[in-house]
């Protein structure tokens, strides 16, 4: 496989990236549906952030069964590209056992959404 050397990439200033072509393209792989990050607000706080005008007529649990609902049903559609083994290299295909040396395999995943 060919090398490409890459100028002004992320970096040092006059540091070059070297990188070598992959398959890895937003148009391949496979969607995978995730949860959204639930966030580090929880139900309480944000009640007590809305201003007491908005709750007026409000109901607590209603709201709170919105909030949790609202919680498990968001998803995002990410699609795979490749895989992150526990040595940090992406790799586009699951290699058979005599060339990978172990580890567990992560799925790389990028956001292909507009």
């Amino acid at each position: 496989m060919k090398e490409i050397a890459y100028a002004h990439a992320a970096g040092a200033p006059g540091e070059v990236t070297s990188g070598f072509p992959t398959e890895l393209r937003a148009s391949a792989g496979e969607d995978w549906t995730v949860p959204c990050d639930p966030g580090r607000q929880d139900f309480d706080d944000w009640w007590d952030s809305v201003p007491l005008s908005r709750k007026a007529g409000e109901s607590r649990s209603l709201a709170e069964n919105a909030w949790e609902a609202s919680r498990q049903r968001h998803t995002a559609c990410l699609r795979r590209v490749g895989w992150l083994d526990q040595h940090g290299r992406v790799w586009t295909r699951i290699p058979s056992g005599s060339e990978y040396n172990g580890g567990s395999y992560t799925p790389l995943l990028i956001d292909v959404r507009d």
